[in-house]
């Protein structure tokens, strides 16, 4: 009898970089040998239904004044996790009965694997889908964390999230960057030290594609504590090359804290489609960005990129030998992705069986 894996797509709308993993890990996982010959089908799922149900309500902060914010947000830094916790605490009976009323697609379906793939092995996830993973369980459904992270690695997350993946008792784990791997590998039946998914996009034949445009490098400033950043490099790039921008928001009201670009402007691209960006990313002469997922990708094609913003998740570009990206502009190490790519697969064949 023909086996079933399911995929939980992310939610895009908010973060179009999410959507870079999604195509990335579904690309990996068709290359598997008992993919590939039919013994195995794959089904994508969308999570956004799960998120939106435990998404709080919090669009009233736009209209505090951003200096508040980001005066706010630098005063609680350092109290922040542990205000986390307890706010997780105090609504996380609430959010798992939002949770239970969803019409949820991933319990229903029938499967033998269930795919979880980005930056997942955080407080706020586990929170969110506890119900899920309760029900996987009694389904004694196989689960696989696949190209995983998580957000800072502080000793509350990491105390967190072990507690939750021994409640689980994950068939595999497959990390993207070595943290993660050394915080979590020993709480799976199968683990390995992967790369995060998106690196897996170059496979797609979007780099085939032909664009009738000048010689440009893109610019993906979503934060608005970068806006200098951006202002300054657009007038020095734009004397050699023509300037593209992007938001990795497509729908800007599904963020807090971000500078969604004004439609109209010259040469801007907000699109709900990643390909609309990887095709940019794939042909770009740089990419200068604050965006983690803007960089993974341009890096996949084989184009150098600066990362402007310092973030635990930096940790994945160290899998591929790109160290320094936040502090310069870097080129990739293309042998070293493809060997992570065939080791990834190779690791997946044997575990999807």
């Amino acid at each position: 009898m023909k086996k079933r894996i399911l995929y939980l797509k992310l939610w895009w709308l908010d973060n179009i970089g999410n959507a870079f993993i999604d195509v990335g890990a579904i690309n990996s996982i068709q290359q598997v040998e008992n993919v590939k010959n039919g013994k195995i089908s794959l089904i994508p799922i969308s999570g956004y239904p799960i998120f939106l149900s435990a998404r709080p309500n919090l669009q009233w902060i736009k209209f505090v004044p951003r200096p508040v914010v980001s005066c706010s947000k630098a005063m609680l830094r350092s109290y922040f996790e542990k205000l986390k916790i307890k706010v997780l605490q105090r609504y996380n009976n609430s959010v798992n009965e939002n949770v239970k009323n969803v019409l949820d697609m991933i319990s229903t379906i029938k499967a033998d694997y269930v795919v979880f793939s980005g930056a997942i092995l955080t407080i706020g996830f586990f929170n969110m889908f506890e119900t899920i993973f309760n029900n996987l369980k009694k389904r004694d459904t196989k689960i696989i964390f696949y190209g995983c992270g998580g957000s800072n690695y502080s000793n509350l997350e990491v105390e967190y999230v072990r507690k939750k993946i021994e409640e689980i008792k994950p068939y595999a784990l497959i990390t993207r960057d070595s943290v993660a791997f050394r915080c979590y590998k020993d709480l799976a039946e199968h683990s390995f030290n992967g790369i995060d998914c998106a690196f897996f996009v170059n496979q797609l034949p979007v780099k085939d594609v032909e664009i009738d445009l000048p010689p440009y490098v893109v610019l993906t400033f979503d934060r608005f504590d970068r806006i200098d950043i951006e202002r300054k490099l657009e007038r020095e790039l734009s004397e050699k090359y023509m300037i593209v921008k992007t938001s990795h928001t497509p729908v800007p009201t599904m963020t807090l804290f971000g500078v969604p670009k004004r439609v109209g402007e010259p040469n801007v691209l907000i699109s709900d489609s990643p390909y609309d960006y990887l095709i940019l990313y794939a042909h770009t002469e740089e990419t200068h960005t604050d965006r983690v997922h803007a960089c993974v990708a341009t890096l996949s094609f084989g184009k150098p990129c600066r990362l402007y913003t310092e973030t635990t998740r930096a940790e994945l570009f160290k899998r591929v030998g790109a160290d320094d990206i936040n502090k310069k502009v870097v080129y990739p190490n293309i042998k070293k992705i493809e060997e992570k790519q065939k080791s990834q697969i190779d690791f997946l064949s044997t575990i999807l069986v």
